[in-house]
């Protein structure tokens, strides 16, 4: 857990993969739960209101309202939203210049905007867009829960 606290701020921004992972209680959701949720390092956990659209509609898609709202609330105890009126400008900017998804180029923004990390999960679509988003600035602050000993020794 000490290379993943060193790597990251005491505030972070986390993404919607890793908020799924969470709320399904697999394995990979316990161990964001401990890295994250009960690391007593993190004071503070932010996401955007993109990521929440993103959870809700996932979440209806495979089941119901009442289902994907239940979620929704269980994540809104955990994490604080941050208006995308505060980084409008810098998210536009990340979306001309990147590859990203809006969502992702959302807690991107915000991470920059709030001068901390934003957390994913190892994707193979993240990899080719960070490939060619190599010449920007915007990537920087990314950091991925799954290269760190402590998310990687659950699995050896």
């Amino acid at each position: 857990m000490r290379t993943f606290n060193k790597s990251v701020s005491t505030s972070l921004v986390i993404d919607t993969g890793l908020l799924l992972e969470y709320l399904s209680g697999s394995k990979v959701g316990k161990i964001i739960d401990e890295m994250i949720f009960k690391n007593d390092y993190v004071a503070s956990v932010l996401t955007s209101p993109l990521t929440m659209v993103e959870v809700y509609y996932l979440v209806r898609r495979k089941s119901n309202k009442s289902r994907a709202e239940e979620e929704v609330n269980k994540i809104n105890k955990l994490v604080s939203l941050l208006s995308l009126d505060n980084y409008l400008e810098l998210l536009g900017e990340i979306k001309a210049v990147t590859a990203f998804s809006l969502t992702d180029a959302a807690n991107i923004a915000l991470a920059e905007y709030k001068n901390i990390s934003v957390v994913f999960k190892h994707e193979h679509e993240i990899d080719k867009k960070l490939t060619s988003s190599k010449s920007t600035p915007f990537t920087s602050r990314i950091v991925f829960i799954d290269n760190f000993p402590y998310f990687k020794k659950h699995f050896e």
